[in-house]
């Protein structure tokens, strides 16, 4: 153990990084049922999903602050990278390093099904744009150009609107 944490701050702080993981646990799932619903295109349920994971975020950003005060009263400066630095100087099998790398690998996971959402989010919305501009007769060609001072251009072109045709 190290020198500058007392027992029951060691005891505090695995108690505290234990909540956090069953906290990355929860953020876990709730992003692998976000992706059924997505896979199975179930939008209504999707709100949900998102209300939850905004809370789940909120409890996650709140229970970080307290991991760092913890680490803060151990002497540790009030960092966002103390938790490594505490992690460094423990034994590998020391609870607290177990748990830490149990999280930081979960996050990686978690990372990473983000962005497979968010791209299935992306491609959804690239369909209904393409199917809104059929139906109002407006095709929207998404360049990524800009002109010469910055701005995004305008490369939308007027046709006849599928429910005038």
């Amino acid at each position: 153990m190290i020198t500058h944490m007392s027992q029951q701050q060691h005891q505090k702080l695995s108690d505290h990084l234990n909540k956090e993981m069953v906290l990355a646990q929860d953020l876990n799932r709730l992003l692998d049922e976000e992706y059924q619903l997505l896979s199975h295109k179930n939008p209504e349920l999707i709100a949900d999903i998102s209300k939850q994971k905004q809370n789940l975020v909120l409890e996650i950003e709140k229970a970080n602050k307290i991991r760092t005060h913890i680490i803060a009263s151990a002497g540790f400066p009030n960092q966002p990278e103390n938790i490594t630095t505490l992690v460094s100087q423990l034994q590998e099998d020391d609870d607290i390093a177990i748990t830490w790398h149990k999280v930081i690998e979960l996050i990686a996971s978690i990372r990473q099904q983000n962005i497979i959402n968010g791209g299935i989010i992306q491609v959804s919305l690239q369909r209904n744009r393409s199917a809104l501009a059929i139906l109002t007769g407006r095709q929207q060609q998404d360049s990524g150009t800009y002109s010469s001072i910055g701005k995004a251009q305008d490369n939308h072109q007027q046709g006849i609107s599928l429910a005038r045709a």
